[in-house]
């Protein structure tokens, strides 16, 4: 378009001055029109590569449609549908430009389309097809929001499913390396060979998090956590509100009972007169061990549960129970999402390399409402808690930290999108 208005204009001033010449007819007159005319040639030529740049990087021809659309406040962008043709699955990133970047002149920079690369635990086949038999998730969960997020951005995402495909992999193909606290290393704990003079673009999702990786010169802020560490980057996921809301007929109604948090049975080992404890306040608890590990009037053992099942537990119970383990998983703030209250057991030493000295600490911070504590081995102070969570009627809450909004622009920061 403003290739277009220069050319009219061009032809314009060409005319001028060859009229001008003709008039005034002295030399130096006509050599000032025609240098005048030299220059529009080359600022037409300008324009019109840069209208060819512009058309091939998606950006529409007509300047008024394409004002508006980089105009749009993130928040406005993030309201609308996720398209599903193919077409719309990768946007270019163009399309999702803030408002704190706008395109205001020609001179402005083009941001190429970001590629990123993936190979983790969670992206090898049989690790997936175990958590959907019951075994751990809390990986996939970061993982398919990031995933997401990345769609929303136009990040182009490969994922890679065993060291054949990630050693044969080129680092200097992508911008944003994604591996985890076992992928990054070959034997002895040393980084592969292809991610060795890229660690400005490798990314290490580790749940717990790390003040550093052994023999790799990473920086800690490349370290991205699920629920906070004192050293590492807190990249966390989000709370699907319409999850919540589809289960509102439930958690309107509550009943007195509570769900034990722990699939393996291993997690019950020395805690089954906690249980009783808990079983004898009169509240049903419901366990979803793998085996059944508790026998009491008040313990429904129900087994594995699919994710629609586990949260119509959460959704009609009052309280989870924390046995110790696992650290850190996702359930504890589903729970919370869903109305329930946190039974959190303080431990006698503190677990891992980050000194965590309760099972969720993280939800202590943002929804200390929600958390009711006992130490290990404490069944007075157990039931005390118990009897607090039936006593309460708590909504359900997502924590801000943990909303779509608040989880896309940490993952914007993060990675400079």
């Amino acid at each position: 378009h403003h290739a277009d208005s220069a050319h009219v204009a061009h032809n314009s001033l060409k005319t001028q001055a060859l009229e001008a010449s003709r008039r005034r007819s002295p030399v130096a007159e006509l050599e000032k029109h025609l240098s005048m005319n030299s220059t529009l040639q080359q600022i037409h030529h300008d324009l019109l590569v840069l209208r060819e740049k512009l058309r091939n990087n998606g950006f529409s021809s007509d300047p008024q449609s394409q004002v508006g659309q980089d105009s749009k406040s993130m928040d406005q962008q993030r309201s609308e549908p996720v398209a599903k043709s193919p077409a719309q699955q990768a946007p270019p990133s163009t399309s999702l430009r803030t408002s704190s970047r706008p395109i205001t002149s020609p001179a402005a920079p083009i941001r190429k389309k970001r590629k990123a690369v993936i190979f983790t635990m969670d992206t090898i086949p049989s690790y997936e097809e175990n958590s959907r038999s019951g075994g751990a998730s809390g990986e996939l969960i970061i993982r398919y929001a990031l995933e997401e997020a990345f769609k929303e951005f136009g990040v182009s995402l490969q994922i890679l499913r065993s060291d054949a495909e990630f050693d044969a992999c080129n680092a200097d193909d992508y911008d944003i390396i994604l591996l985890d606290s076992w992928t990054w290393a070959m034997k002895g704990w040393l980084p592969k060979r292809n991610i060795r003079g890229h660690e400005d673009k490798v990314y290490i999702l580790d749940f717990f998090g790390s003040p550093k990786l052994r023999n790799f010169a990473l920086s800690p802020r490349h370290i991205l956590t699920a629920f906070k560490s004192p050293w590492n980057s807190f990249l966390g996921y989000y709370i699907h509100p319409e999850r919540i809301e589809k289960l509102r007929s439930l958690w309107e109604k509550k009943k007195n009972q509570g769900v034990i948090w722990g699939k393996d049975p291993k997690h019950y080992d020395g805690k089954h007169a906690l249980i009783a404890a808990a079983a004898d306040t009169g509240a049903r608890l419901i366990s979803t061990s793998t085996v059944q590990v508790e026998r009491h009037p008040n313990v429904e053992w129900v087994g594995h549960l699919t994710s629609e099942q586990w949260f119509g537990h959460l959704a009609q119970s009052k309280f989870l129970l924390g046995l110790g383990n696992p650290l850190l998983g996702p359930s504890a703030v589903d729970a919370v999402s869903l109305g329930c209250m946190f039974i959190d057991p303080i431990y006698k030493t503190p677990a891992h390399t980050a000194q965590y000295r309760s099972q969720h600490p993280y939800l202590h911070d943002v929804a200390p409402e929600y958390v009711c504590t006992y130490h290990e081995g404490n069944a007075e102070e157990l039931t005390r808690c118990v009897e607090k969570a039936l006593s309460v009627t708590l909504p359900p809450k997502i924590p801000d930290e943990l909303t779509r909004e608040a989880y896309f622009r940490r993952v914007q920061t993060i990675f400079d999108l």
